[in-house]
């Protein structure tokens, strides 16, 4: 993400001893090496690739979908590759998690509205907020859940307390 809120919360992560893999949207699947991946974003196959090979190593203690974070920014040039970042991915991540079922984390900045009446910023990653809904109904063993940062937010150490239950 453009904030840096993706690599402060691996570097976060990974000074309390936890294994990260990090995937970014590329145009295909990738292994960049040292638990870095790139995945064609429209191929659920890539997904399943990546958490095929992390688990190949042991159990998932859980997922973070953080692509969603910079669709604010995106939705007024591209709003469809807006949309396909923050929920489309997302639909393709839980896919995955299905077989070897782990929690499921969404983080979106500006996805929800903070006063009544006032539309959120960011409609795509709202988007994915209506998905982890339904993903609540059909696959609690994902246990989805979700949290919208502030537009500023690039602190990722100040997501710990909710992603270790802290």
């Amino acid at each position: 993400d453009a904030s840096g809120l993706a690599a402060s919360l691996r570097a976060a992560l990974q000074a309390r001893g936890a294994r990260c893999i990090e995937v970014r949207p590329g145009e295909r699947l990738q292994s960049l090496g040292g638990d870095r991946w790139t995945v064609d974003p429209h191929g659920p196959q890539d997904f399943k690739a990546v958490l095929d090979a992390a688990q190949a190593s042991g159990p998932l203690r859980g997922a973070v979908h953080l692509w969603g974070l910079d669709a604010p920014a995106l939705e007024a040039d591209d709003p469809e590759h807006a949309e396909r970042l923050a929920s489309g991915a997302l639909l393709h991540l839980a896919q995955a998690l299905v077989a070897a079922p782990a929690p499921l984390t969404l983080v979106t900045r500006s996805a929800q509205s903070v006063h009544a009446g006032e539309a959120p910023a960011g409609l795509a990653a709202a988007g994915a907020w209506a998905f982890l809904g339904v993903l609540r109904v059909e696959h609690p063993e994902l246990q989805p859940r979700a949290i919208d940062i502030d537009a500023a937010a690039s602190d990722g150490a100040a997501l710990l307390p909710w992603l270790l239950g802290a």
